[in-house]
């Protein structure tokens, strides 16, 4: 017999509260479960939608003061970057997987150029402003990024842009050094 067969194999149980709860009788099954699930997620999508406008709209305030250099752009990139975080973490959950898309990308631009210690490319800033606007727009309310492939591949294409930049930024700085 080698360490590999049946006879070897230990199940160690876990005995905390939670497995003990999942594995007694009686417990909700799995379609009820997942059906009550879904209905509480319907319950509270709303005030998420709510959510995800108020933040999208603080994203683009903040982006575009940003661009015009109004105010610290460290401390507005700080809050885009914030907000971007909180839309891709609350939009799959409220139906909005293209603003979730766009904000996951933003997220990716935004620490590329920072782990540069680089301005934030203003092209890449408008575009994603641009396709976040498209995206609440009423006409692709709850459309899915593959559902929009062009969008998709321009949003990464930017992102590896950032990071080819990013990589440019950080050569130099190194040849510099």
């Amino acid at each position: 017999m080698n360490a590999q067969s049946p006879e070897f194999i230990r199940v160690i149980e876990i005995g905390d509260d939670f497995s003990r709860k999942a594995r007694a009788p009686g417990g909700s099954p799995r379609d009820v479960a997942i059906k009550f699930a879904q209905e509480m997620l319907t319950s509270v999508r709303p005030p998420l939608v709510d959510y995800l406008g108020d933040e999208c709209q603080r994203l683009e305030v903040t982006l575009l003061a940003a661009r015009a250099g109004n105010g610290d752009y460290a401390s507005l990139m700080a809050v885009a970057y914030e907000a971007s975080q909180n839309i891709r973490d609350v939009a799959e959950p409220a139906g909005q997987s293209l603003i979730g898309f766009i904000a996951s990308n933003l997220c990716t631009v935004i620490e590329t150029a920072a782990d540069a210690d680089m301005q934030y490319p203003a092209a890449i800033i408008d575009c994603h402003c641009d396709a976040l606007r498209l995206a609440q727009n009423p006409a692709f309310a709850g459309k899915t990024i593959g559902e929009l492939p062009e969008l998709s591949a321009g949003l990464a294409e930017t992102a590896q842009m950032t990071k080819v930049l990013a990589a440019r930024r950080l050569r130099q700085a190194l040849v510099n050094a």
